[in-house]
């Protein structure tokens, strides 16, 4: 509950209180920042939206095609922000043309979290959507 409440209900708290309401998340680890953020959804594990199970089968990334078809989804969806943990997505996170780091948590203990470090990146769409966070 502490790592939680450290890194997930922190990242919810700050994008309910800097991101505008109605901005596309696209999130990895849904659970408290879905809830509390409180804003649409793409749930980058299939939890609430299993339309990228396929995407993300032992099939493609045996084939190393999941992380490709995972970016072409979120370019077809076109998040305003991105939550993630960096190491998850390598590839995500080095596209700087496209993603903007704004907050990040980082656990000292973590023991539940999928890594210590997340970050939220407000990605080129959100300007485009008009959904520019607030600093």
């Amino acid at each position: 509950v502490k790592n939680i409440t450290e890194m997930q209900v922190a990242i919810g708290r700050w994008v309910r209180h800097h991101v505008p309401r109605g901005s596309l998340l696209a999130v990895n680890d849904v659970g408290a920042i879905g809830v509390i953020a409180d804003d649409p959804v793409l749930d980058l594990q299939g939890l609430v939206t299993p339309e990228v199970l396929p995407l993300r089968s032992l099939r493609e990334q045996a084939a190393g095609r999941a992380p490709a078809l995972l970016s072409r989804y979120l370019f077809d969806h076109r998040p305003d922000y991105l939550i993630m943990f960096p190491e998850w997505y390598p590839e995500l996170d080095a596209r700087r043309d496209l993603f903007t780091p704004l907050f990040a948590v980082q656990l000292e203990d973590n023991i539940t979290s999928g890594r210590s470090l997340m970050v939220v990146y407000q990605s080129l769409w959100a300007k485009q959507h008009g959904r520019e966070a607030r600093r």
